[in-house]
């Protein structure tokens, strides 16, 4: 008797939101719904999904990626589900009876919204070639945390966090052991610092421990958003940023952007104000350098050489930042194979600035190309 085959689908939910469908573990096609609709950045991949029934009218698996679980995703009006569980059902894509919708869910739609950089880092891995390898994931924002703070004034408080950087051992053939991690909180709090703290929350075995270090700073790409803000840009719209950054010049009357830290890749709270999870500003009152100048609708900011000599800056600190971060990975893991994605990975100048850094050390890097959220869909699946 004929074998039916095993159809997966990853989702992912927010900006960059795209659909990976598997077919007994090899990819059909993976689609950002920026593609179908034509609105960069679009979120919610409902044409995506329906781009399914091209393949196959069932799934066996529908796997949902993105920072926040699907109890907080829009609902379906009387029915109450959550509106891709919801419109997987309507579809046919899973099963259309009755399920717990304020409970357990639908048994057909895995919800894989608490291990954000995983999902990046099984992308890169998969794709990779490598056979093991450690991921270093660059993040502005991944998964929603709450974690009990210890605030300005020494008090303890349940504390919205936010995932920016990690490191994670992979090997096949699905073995992702988080080692570090770095969680920012809008603050102001005290940091903290853990050297064995519990990985249980995500999915690891009891006992599993990570480095972990909460702050009120801003990661490596929630510096470089606030830059792209201070430029005139979309926070989402780094790569213009990028662009703009071989304008620039090193200048004094720049402040330097990131603390000198040792391992720890943090920028300087009186620099970057963190507001996450969307964006994060520069604190241009406290340098008169940086001050606004001349602006308006009909003024072209990235004309000001405070602007450019400011991408200048975040460009070539921020890489530098990551080259640290790639022999923390290296140290920590004790593998030359290194796999880059999460947001900053698209950041193409600093990728190319690896090779020449690491030149003599032996490091192989893999840089995943669709290192932004649509990948996760794709690391869902997998």
């Amino acid at each position: 008797m004929k074998k039916n085959p095993t159809w997966i689908a990853g989702i992912a939910r927010g900006h960059n939101s795209g659909v990976c469908l598997l077919k007994d573990g090899e990819v059909v096609f993976t689609i950002e719904e920026e593609r179908l609709t034509r609105r960069k950045y679009d979120g919610g991949p409902l044409a995506a999904m329906v781009k399914i029934l091209d393949y196959t009218d069932k799934l066996d698996f529908l796997v949902v990626a993105h920072t926040q679980n699907l109890e907080q995703a829009g609902k379906i009006d009387f029915s109450g589900d959550d509106i891709y569980t919801g419109l997987a059902r309507k579809l046919g894509l899973i099963s259309r009876r009755d399920y717990d919708v304020y409970g357990s869910g639908h048994e057909q739609v895995i919800d894989l919204s608490h291990i954000h950089h995983k999902l990046h880092a099984a992308c890169a891995f998969y794709r990779s070639g490598f056979d093991k390898a450690v991921a270093l994931i660059v993040d502005g924002a991944g998964t929603f945390l709450e974690f009990n703070i210890t605030n300005t004034y020494n008090q303890q408080e349940a504390t919205l966090c936010f995932e920016t950087e990690s490191i994670i051992d992979c090997s096949y053939p699905n073995k992702f052991k988080t080692l570090y991690k770095h969680i920012g909180v809008r603050g102001p709090m005290i940091s903290s610092h853990h050297d064995d703290f519990s990985s249980h929350m995500y999915d690891e075995p009891e006992g599993s421990t990570h480095e972990l270090h909460i702050t009120e700073n801003a990661g490596i790409t929630k510096a470089y958003e606030a830059v792209t803000q201070y430029c005139g840009f979309q926070f989402i719209e780094a790569g213009k940023t990028m662009g703009l950054f071989p304008y620039g010049k090193p200048n004094k009357k720049v402040p330097k952007i990131f603390r000198d830290d040792g391992a720890l890749s943090i920028a300087d709270r009186q620099v970057i104000i963190p507001a996450y999870p969307n964006g994060a500003h520069v604190n241009h009152n406290m340098f008169e350098y940086l001050a606004p100048g001349e602006t308006g609708w009909n003024v072209d900011v990235t004309e000001h050489d405070n602007r450019r000599n400011m991408a200048y800056a975040i460009q070539t600190e921020s890489q530098e930042e990551v080259v640290k971060l790639i022999r923390k990975s290296v140290k920590m893991s004790g593998k030359k194979k290194v796999v880059i994605s999460g947001g900053y990975g698209l950041n193409c100048v600093a990728n190319y600035h690896y090779l020449g850094a690491l030149k003599d050390e032996g490091i192989e890097i893999y840089v995943e190309p669709v290192s932004n959220d649509a990948g996760t869909a794709m690391g869902a699946a997998l």
